[in-house]
């Protein structure tokens, strides 16, 4: 041959596959071949994951956190998941979740046994595993459920909370894990990271169906953030292990930073002052809040001289049962009817969900409200004792949220609405004034009272 023979590279060494005859077909009649591999992963499953065996079994290492590390491929996934406005194949999404939540399981326990997790002890070990596992299904789950595709498929009913734990409260559950877990940051601070990377990275739980849910959460990562920093703060951690001075012509080189180190450095400072003087100010502010009241002179309540009204009479009558076992008190006075709920485990401490046991109890009485006329006052107090919440950061923040959820249940499915006008006071009308402060005392001060005005 007069011309040069010339050979495309195959890189790697490999040899050209023989031809097969269906796929020359195929092509020849304009039908497209899908390749092997991404193609056909594409075509069954969400999730694309690598190829290669070796990238398979790689570990996303995204932090010195081997609770986050081993979540890497899930945390994509759940990206992927919310860029997705179309999706069918929702089990077959729904069987590689459970697959890599098992596979994160597995891995979390193998650590466990060669003792590269943070708990001191195996129960430790168990909880932040358990507790990890958790949190990524409850992740997964909003994540799924907040897509078009997933509210209308069987996910809800079939939920991996459901699967693995036989329960649906996650959003709920998550923020209560939360608080456990700072109150023990010696041994939880590993999921504590990881929960405020679920956080970061937009899980909202039961924030999700209230008003202003992301400066809610974004004032509690502030807080997390804080937390975090103080307590690696305690622990003397090098940048890098290889970090060293070196020495030129007998000299030592001095190690400079460059300056968007420096200014980055000094916004994380500034940033660490600001939530730190928030906090304080967030300390101080039942304090304020109680100076300001003691400018005014509390005018005590003074009962009725007339003899109780008819609504009085039927408001008694219809709450017989609960105020013969002390759970509700009424009491007409000079100018509005008051209805006292004063059961000291009508909210779980630091909460403002209402225990379902008192909620017939309340719709009871919206029902009777509902024969009323005027404005309807519901007034929130809390006992002396500081509050010590991510959520709440006083107790007069406690009491009116308490007030609001009472009020939210008197709303429902009434024509109330209107004329509901929530309200918090804190700790500073309490009914026992005694010093000793004995806890029958805090459990009387700790109450809501909806008043009819009149």
């Amino acid at each position: 041959m007069s011309e040069k023979t010339i050979f495309k590279p195959r890189p790697g060494g490999r040899s050209q596959p023989a031809p097969n005859s269906t796929a020359n077909s195929n092509a020849a009649n304009g039908n497209a071949v899908p390749k092997p591999g991404i193609a056909a992963a594409e075509e069954n499953t969400l999730f694309v994951q690598p190829q290669n065996k070796a990238l398979n079994q790689t570990i996303l290492t995204i932090g010195a956190n081997p609770l986050i590390e081993h979540a890497g491929l899930i945390l994509s996934l759940i990206n992927q998941i919310k860029v997705n406005i179309e999706y069918e194949k929702v089990d077959v999404l729904h069987g590689q979740c459970v697959s890599m939540v098992d596979k994160y399981e597995r891995q979390l326990h193998a650590l466990k046994y060669d003792n590269k997790l943070s708990g001191k002890t195996e129960t430790t070990d168990n909880k932040l595993i358990d507790a990890a596992k958790f949190c990524i299904c409850a992740f997964i789950d909003e994540t799924v459920m907040t897509m078009p595709w997933g509210r209308n498929s069987a996910w809800a009913q079939n939920s991996l909370q459901s699967h693995f734990y036989h329960q649906t409260f996650g959003g709920e559950h998550f923020y209560t894990l939360l608080d456990e877990s700072v109150a023990n940051m010696v041994e939880m601070a590993d999921i504590v990271e990881l929960q405020y990377l679920c956080l970061s990275l937009g899980y909202q739980g039961k924030y999700r169906v209230t008003k202003h849910a992301e400066q809610l959460i974004e004032s509690l990562r502030d807080k997390l953030g804080l937390a975090l920093k103080n307590h690696h703060g305690r622990k003397e951690k090098r940048l890098s292990d290889n970090l060293q001075v070196i020495e030129v012509g007998g000299e030592k080189a001095k190690l400079e930073l460059p300056i968007w180190v420096t200014a980055a450095i000094a916004g994380a400072l500034l940033v660490a002052s600001f939530i730190g003087l928030r906090l304080e100010v967030n300390e101080q502010a039942d304090l304020v809040y109680q100076q300001v009241l003691d400018l005014v002179d509390r005018q005590p309540e003074v009962s009725a001289a007339v003899s109780a009204s008819s609504l009085t009479l039927k408001l008694e009558q219809l709450l017989q049962t609960e105020i013969m076992r002390n759970i509700v008190v009424v009491r007409e006075l000079s100018d509005r009817i008051r209805i006292r709920i004063t059961s000291s485990d009508l909210f779980a401490s630091g909460s403002d969900q209402i225990n379902p046991a008192y909620q017939p109890i309340i719709r009871k009485i919206a029902r009777t409200l509902e024969s009323t006329q005027g404005q309807i006052l519901i007034t929130g107090h809390t006992d002396k004792q500081q509050i010590i919440s991510s959520r709440y950061p006083s107790n007069w923040h406690l009491s009116l949220a308490r007030a609001t959820s009472i009020a939210d249940v008197l709303a429902k499915d009434t024509r109330l609405g209107g004329r509901l006008l929530p309200e918090g006071r804190g700790s500073s009308e309490p009914l026992a004034v005694d010093p000793t402060f004995s806890q029958d005392q805090h459990a009387l001060n700790r109450r809501v009272e909806i008043d009819i005005l009149r």
